[in-house]
C-alpha cells in the first residue's frame, strides 16, 4: 500500500524540471509511478486540491491525470491535454496519453500523434517504439522504424539492443512482403554486432534466437534456446539441482520427517551463503529456512542489504516481500514490517509497469500474472498483521480498502480463462479475510463473523479461508454460539445446477452443442491488411461470398498444429465462387509467419492484422474461427479445440456449418 502525499514542494520541484527543458525531465516521476496502486482512485479529489493552489503547473496536471486514470480515463484524458496545452514541452502526459490510445481507448491515429510528440521530446528514451505495433498506417511505422533503428545502432546497452526483436517486428510490418529477404540479409548484420558484445549477454539471448529464426540460422537458434534456459547465477542452479535431487512433498508427511527436510534445506542454504555470498539466491534460501529469530533477523539484513544494489524491481519486490512475511512471523523489527511492505509493492508496480511502457495499464484479469497477483494480496495481508501487530488499526483498515479496490478494479470479463477466473475467488477471500480482522481488531465481533462467513461458506473455503477458521469458530463459541449452530453457519453455499457465481463467465448459447459453434452475429471492424503475397485486403472483400476466418500465431501451439487442417479444407473449397477462406496471423512480426507457412508450404491466404487484434477488448483467445456471412457479418464463431477428437473433426465441422448458410 503506497500513501505518499503530494506536496506542493515535490509538484514545484517537477514543475521546474519541465520548465528547464525536456532533457532534464526524460526519467519517469517516481511520485506518478507511486499511484498505481491507489486502484479506487482515491487519490485524484486530493490531488486536485493541491493542483487548485498551483493551477498552472503542468506537472500537477500530469499527476492529477494519472491519479484518476485507472477511474476515469475520460477525465485523465482531459488533464493530460490541459497540462500539454501549458508547457507542450513536458513529456510525460504524452507518454501516458500513448498507454490510453494503445490500451484504455484504442486509437492508433492519436497513438500515433503522441508517440511522435514524446520521441522528439525525449529522442534518447527507446520507450517511444514499445507501441510501435500498434501503429496501422504503414508509413508511419516505416518512418518510426527508420528512426528506432538510428537510435539502435548508435547504443551500446545490452538492455536496449535486447530490443531489437521490436525493431524487425516494426521493419518487417513496414516492408513489403517481396522485399522479406532484403530485411533477412540486414538482420544478419545486426547479428554479427550482437554477436560481438561481450559476455554475460543473457539479455540479449531471446534477441539473437529470433534473430536466427528470421534468417533460416536453426542450429544457432536451438544454441541461443538452449543458453537461455543456463541461470545465470550459480547459486540458483545449485539451489534447483538439489531441490531436484531431494523432492518434497508435503502429503502423509510427520513432523519428524518435516523436521529432518527442514535440516537438510538449512544446510544446503548455509553451504549456497559460504560459497556465494553475494547471491541474492544464498541469502534467500537463509531467510526461507530460518528456524530462529536471530538467523530471521541476520539473513533478512543480508537480503535488504542486496536489495538496495539490485537494478531489478522484479528481484527486489520478492526479496522485500520474504523479509516482512519472515520478521513478522519471529516478531523482530516489526516496526520496519509496514514500510518494507510498502516499498514491496512499488517495486512489484514498477516490474508489471517493466512489462509494457508505463505503470498504468489496461489490465484485463487474463493478462495479470497469477504469480505477482497472489504475491500482491500476501504482502498486504502482511501489511494488514504488521499493522494491527503495532495497535494500528487505522492503518489495517487502509489496506483492507486497498485490496478491496484492487478486486473491484479487476472484474472477471467474458473471455478469462477458466484457470485464470479460478483464482478470483482468493482475491476476494482475501478481501472478506482482511476486513474480518479489521473488525475483530475494533471490537465489532459480529461484523466480522459476518465477513468471515462470506469466506468460510464460498468459494475460497480451502484458501484463504483456512487462515481463519478456528479463528471464526472462537469468535462464534466466545459470541454464545453452540456446535449445531456452527455447523449451520458454516455450511458451504452450493450452486444449484446450471448456476455460475460469476455470471462474466458464461458463455452465449452454443448454436450447434456437440460442435461448438457459438452464435456470435457482429459486424467485423474495418480491416485494411496485405498478406504474405502482397495482395490488399479490405471488408469489400468479404462481401458477397462466405468467408471462414481462421485466426492463428506461429507462437501458439494449438494454432500451429490445427494449419494442415486449415490447408486441407483450403483445398476443398478453393475451387467454389460462394465461398472462400482466409487466416489472419496475430504474430507481431510477419517475418515468423512467413517462415512457418514458406517451411510447411502452406499456400492459404494469410493476412498480417495483429494491429487489428491488439485493438479488441478484452483480448480474445486463440485459435479461433469465424463464419462471415455475405452481407460481412460474423453469424458463427468456434473456439478451437485442442483434443485430438477436437482437431480430427474439425474440417467436417466447418463443411457442416457451410451446407446451412
Amino acid at each position: 500500500m503506497v500513501r505518499l502525499p503530494l506536496n506542493l514542494l515535490t509538484v514545484g520541484f517537477l514543475g521546474a524540471l519541465a520548465s528547464h527543458g525536456a532533457d532534464v525531465s526524460c526519467q519517469f516521476p517516481d511520485e506518478a509511478r507511486a499511484l498505481v496502486t491507489d486502484w479506487a482512485g482515491s487519490l485524484a479529489a486530493a490531488n486536485r486540491v493541491k493542483l487548485h493552489q498551483s493551477p498552472d503547473d503542468d506537472a500537477a496536471l500530469f499527476l492529477v491525470g494519472v491519479s484518476s486514470l485507472s477511474k476515469d480515463a475520460a477525465e485523465a484524458v482531459h488533464d493530460f491535454d490541459q497540462a500539454i496545452a501549458k508547457d507542450p514541452r513536458y513529456p510525460w502526459p504524452y507518454f501516458e496519453l500513448m498507454e490510453v490510445y494503445a490500451n484504455l481507448r484504442p486509437d492508433a491515429a492519436k497513438l500515433a500523434v503522441n508517440m511522435r510528440k514524446y520521441h522528439d521530446l525525449c529522442p534518447a528514451n527507446v520507450d517511444a517504439f514499445r507501441y510501435l505495433s500498434r501503429i496501422t498506417d504503414r508509413e508511419v511505422t516505416r518512418t518510426m522504424a527508420q528512426e528506432f533503428r538510428k537510435q539502435m545502432e548508435g547504443s551500446s546497452d545490452r538492455q536496449v539492443l535486447a530490443k531489437y526483436t521490436d525493431l524487425w517486428a516494426a521493419e518487417f510490418r513496414a516492408t513489403p512482403p517481396a522485399d522479406f529477404d532484403k530485411l533477412r540479409a540486414r538482420i544478419r548484420q545486426d547479428l554479427k554486432r550482437l554477436e560481438t558484445i561481450e559476455k554475460p549477454a543473457h539479455a540479449l539471448l531471446p534477441a539473437l534466437r529470433q534473430g536466427y529464426d528470421l534468417t533460416g540460422q536453426a542450429e544457432a537458434s536451438d544454441r541461443a534456446s538452449k543458453e537461455l534456459l543456463v541461470p545465470e547465477d550459480p547459486a540458483r542452479a545449485k539451489w534447483q539441482n538439489w531441490i531436484t535431487q531431494h523432492p518434497y512433498s508435503q502429503a502423509n508427511q510427520t513432523p519428524e520427517a518435516r523436521g529432518f527436510y527442514r535440516e537438510l534445506e538449512r544446510k544446503e542454504a548455509e553451504e549456497l551463503a559460504a560459497n556465494w555470498p553475494n547471491s541474492f539466491v544464498s541469502w534467500m534460501q537463509m531467510l526461507q529456512t530460518a528456524s530462529t529469530a536471530d538467523q530471521a533477523r541476520k539473513s533478512g539484513e543480508q537480503v535488504m542489504e542486496l536489495a538496495s544494489h539490485e537494478r531489478d524491481p522484479d528481484q527486489r519486490w520478492g526479496a522485500y516481500d520474504k523479509v516482512a512475511a519472515q520478521w513478522l512471523r519471529f516478531d523482530i523489527r516489526v516496526q520496519d514490517v509496514p514500510n518494507i511492505g510498502d516499498q514491496a509493492l512499488r517495486d512489484l508496480d514498477r516490474t508489471i509497469a517493466a512489462d509494457g511502457p508505463g505503470p498504468i495499464k489496461s489490465e484485463r484479469l487474463q493478462q495479470v500474472d497469477l504469480f505477482r497477483t497472489l504475491g500482491r494480496f500476501e504482502i498486504w495481508q502482511t501489511l494488514l498483521d504488521a499493522s494491527l501487530h503495532l495497535g494500528e488499526t487505522d492503518r489495517a483498515s487502509l489496506v483492507a480498502k486497498d485490496m478491496e479496490a484492487w478486486v473491484m478494479a479487476h472484474p472477471v470479463e467474458p473471455d478469462t480463462p477458466l484457470n485464470v477466473s479460478g483464482f478470483y475467488p482468493r482475491w476476494e477471500g482475501f478481501v472478506g479475510v482482511a476486513k474480518g480482522k479489521v473488525a475483530e481488531a475494533q471490537g465489532r465481533k459480529a461484523d466480522a463473523l459476518a465477513h468471515y462467513q462470506r469466506v468460510l461458506t464460498g468459494p475460497a473455503r480451502q484458501y484463504p479461508g483456512g487462515q481463519i477458521l478456528a479463528r471464526a469458530q472462537s469468535l462464534w463459541k466466545e459470541l454464545g454460539g453452540t456446535e449445531e449452530g456452527w455447523n449451520e453457519w458454516s455450511k458451504p453455499v452450493e450452486l444449484k445446477p446450471g448456476e455460475s457465481r460469476h455470471q462474466a463467465n458464461e458463455l452465449p448459447e452454443p448454436a450447434n452443442a456437440e460442435s461448438g459453434w457459438t452464435r456470435i452475429d457482429r459486424s467485423l471492424a474495418d480491416i485494411n491488411f496485405i498478406d504474405l503475397s502482397g495482395k490488399s485486403w479490405t471488408v469489400s472483400e468479404l462481401k458477397g461470398k462466405v468467408t471462414l476466418v481462421n485466426v492463428w500465431a506461429s507462437w501458439c501451439g494449438p494454432c500451429t498444429a490445427e494449419l494442415p487442417h486449415i490447408q486441407e479444407l483450403y483445398e476443398k473449397i478453393k475451387g467454389r465462387e460462394d465461398v472462400q477462406l482466409i487466416t489472419l496471423s496475430v504474430d507481431e512480426n510477419p517475418g515468423m509467419s512467413d517462415l512457418l507457412i514458406k517451411k510447411q508450404h502452406y499456400t492459404f491466404p494469410v493476412l498480417m492484422a495483429e494491429s487489428y487484434f491488439a485493438q479488441i477488448q478484452p483480448p480474445i483467445s486463440i485459435p479461433r474461427t469465424w463464419l462471415v456471412n455475405k452481407v460481412g457479418i460474423a453469424h458463427l464463431e468456434k473456439v478451437n479445440s485442442n483434443s485430438p477428437r477436437g482437431s480430427a473433426t474439425f474440417v467436417q465441422d466447418v463443411l457442416d456449418q457451410l451446407k446451412g448458410q
